[in-house]
């Protein structure tokens, strides 16, 4: 046999075994012809057989990473983004376990769908109004007609624009208001309002006046340009004669224009607030806005302004829906000023806010049976509470002005687990279950004459 012919397999001659000559009837079988390389037998074959085996490397450990890149260039188009994801997921994994074998590229993918929550910083809700105008979001403010929902709506841009601290608030740095209010003409009825709230007529800007806003069309380019002109609060007034096409009932159309919104306000860091009137019906607050369930599903926080049945003349502004923080109820009247217009002084209404009320949304529209006291007297002091340390004798003194004794309020801290410092011994302050006392700052808290200040204007 020639070991010449054989491709790939080498091996010396295999030596016949030589015949038996004391007996020529047994014949010794030919020896094996074994393959060096993979051992199969070649016995007579060895010039048609042909192996090759590569140097053996060691065990390599398994490589998720690999495998999972190898799997997302074999899978349809349409399930990428589900590869990638875990491949992506087993890749922070294994960065995490294995840092130094972790591929620079691959340390930091993308991801396909939106961001990662560790690489999110958490950030607090910031309010325009604490528990009442988010910013960032859409609130709706409705009622019934000529309640004074559009005088409140210009008292809030007054406040914006110079900076005046809301109810229970404090001051904060002026910023530009954007107002939509069609169905009112800007010299004769918004800018007089204005004026009479003392608003800074340089930074009001009076939209719609030759340029239509359409939700959801025009939202995009809303949120550019608050975020450029430094918008902290939009009023759309009324909001369904700005969602032009629209069937104000269906869910589809209503949710799609509002979610815009709410996206070119968190956009701009703004709050938009939307206003509408109560339908034709009755029920629970939740059921008294007009058109579909979509506008309050959808937004943040729903607003409703109604006359309180136990003070003529009364109104207040309760909150039926806060995704963000406590619902609560603020009393309000409507105040008699005078405006200059054209050198002649003319009447224009403002308004003028007072304290908290304990009842919530459904009792103030007259939706359910009236609240006990020891109700009233927690609710009313978990709403007083929200904003801060608060005297316990002005606690008790606007109780009181609610018909809440001051052993009903009592009790209903007790029930709170409201806390109680006192300062200076004999000035005792209220505070929230998970406040955190501070003396000295309860001390800054006193009025100027419990301090120990002089009083502008009266003489020592």
């Amino acid at each position: 046999m020639n070991s010449e012919s054989t491709t790939g397999c080498v091996a010396a001659p295999s030596p016949r075994a030589p015949v038996a000559e004391q007996d020529a009837t047994l014949v010794t079988e030919p020896a094996r012809d074994v393959c060096e390389l993979c051992d199969a037998d070649v016995t007579g074959v060895r010039d048609l057989h042909n192996c090759y085996e590569p140097p053996r490397e060691p065990a390599r450990k398994p490589d998720p990473v690999k495998e999972a890149l190898d799997a997302l260039a074999r899978v349809p188009d349409d399930r990428v983004h589900a590869v990638a994801t875990v491949a992506q997921h087993r890749q922070r994994k294994l960065a995490a376990q294995e840092p130094s074998t972790m591929p620079a590229e691959l340390a930091q993918p993308e991801e396909p769908w939106g961001t990662l929550a560790s690489q999110v910083k958490p950030e607090k809700i910031d309010w325009l109004w604490n528990n009442m105008l988010p910013r960032g979001q859409a609130v709706i403010l409705q009622g019934i007609g000529g309640i004074g929902k559009g005088l409140l709506t210009m008292d809030w841009a007054s406040r914006v624009t110079t900076g005046a601290a809301f109810p229970g608030g404090e001051p904060r740095p002026p910023r530009n208001v954007l107002v939509f209010s069609d169905e009112d003409d800007p010299k004769k009825v918004l800018v007089p309002r204005l004026i009479a709230a003392g608003a800074n007529m340089d930074r009001v800007i009076l939209g719609d006046l030759g340029k239509a806003l359409s939700l959801p069309r025009d939202a995009e380019t809303l949120g550019e340009f608050c975020l450029k002109r430094d918008v902290a609060l939009v009023i759309i007034d009324p909001v369904n004669n700005y969602m032009r096409g629209i069937d104000f009932n269906s869910e589809a159309d209503v949710r799609p224009a509002l979610m815009e919104l709410t996206r070119a306000m968190r956009q701009a860091d703004a709050c938009a607030v939307i206003v509408r009137h109560f339908n034709k019906g009755s029920g629970l607050a939740h059921q008294r806005g007009g058109g579909s369930v979509a506008y309050r599903s959808t937004v943040r926080g729903e607003l409703n302004v109604t006359v309180d049945q136990k003070v003529p003349g009364r109104l207040a502004i309760t909150s039926s829906k806060n995704n963000y923080g406590n619902k609560l109820t603020q009393l309000f009247r409507l105040e008699d000023r005078r405006v200059e217009v054209d050198g002649e002084s003319v009447p224009q209404k403002g308004i003028g806010y007072g304290d908290l009320d304990g009842r919530d949304a459904d009792e103030m529209l007259g939706a359910k049976p009236t609240q006990t006291k020891r109700e009233q007297a927690q609710n009313f002091l978990s709403g007083l509470l929200e904003r801060g340390p608060v005297l316990k004798r002005d606690a008790v003194a606007k109780g009181e002005g609610l018909g809440i004794s001051e052993k009903t309020l009592e009790k209903a801290a007790r029930k709170l687990n409201v806390q109680s410092s006192t300062v200076r011994g004999k000035f005792t302050f209220w505070l929230g279950a998970n406040a955190i006392i501070d003396k000295k700052g309860l001390e800054t808290m006193l009025p100027p004459s419990e301090r120990g200040e002089p009083v502008e204007g009266v003489r020592s």
